[in-house]
């Protein structure tokens, strides 16, 4: 019998089974994160706040498990250092979904590896629930040379 936490590829997507929550981690201004609190309210979402990037990095990579599977980040209250220290969750192996919202360069959009950029007219809630929170990753087999 295979383990129930574990899903192999293909998965097909899904809303997270009953008492499964997606866990969402906001970084923002108060007034930005305070929305996004409002209009996640009521899911099954678990909902963690950043005041810092050094705060989101520790919450993605340091913590021990469970992580938050999705980052909401605003980009205008990001600095350009900061940005660089963001780069640094994908080169430690945190590969969640990555949320901006504002106006992203599309170079940077490639190399945060960004699944979505937040419009205007956008509810966080729509994003958020529309995403695949059951999906997994496999361990690649490692390659021995002989």
């Amino acid at each position: 019998m295979t383990h129930p936490r574990i899903r192999g590829r293909g998965t097909p997507q899904h809303a997270p089974a009953p008492g499964e929550l997606a866990r969402v981690i906001l970084f923002g201004s108060e007034a930005r994160c305070a929305g996004w609190i409002e209009e996640l309210a009521g899911g099954p979402i678990s909902v963690q706040i950043a005041r810092t990037v050094a705060h989101i990095l520790a919450a993605l990579i340091d913590d021990p498990p469970p992580r938050p599977q999705v980052l909401i980040a605003e980009f205008d209250a990001l600095t350009p250092g900061e940005i660089m220290e963001l780069h640094g969750l994908r080169e430690q192996g945190w590969f969640g979904t990555l949320i901006l919202a504002g106006d992203v360069p599309g170079a940077l959009r490639s190399s945060l590896k960004v699944e979505h950029v937040l419009g205007p007219r956008e509810h966080v809630r729509d994003v958020v629930g529309a995403l695949d929170h059951a999906k997994q990753t496999r361990r690649i087999a490692r390659i021995v040379s002989g």
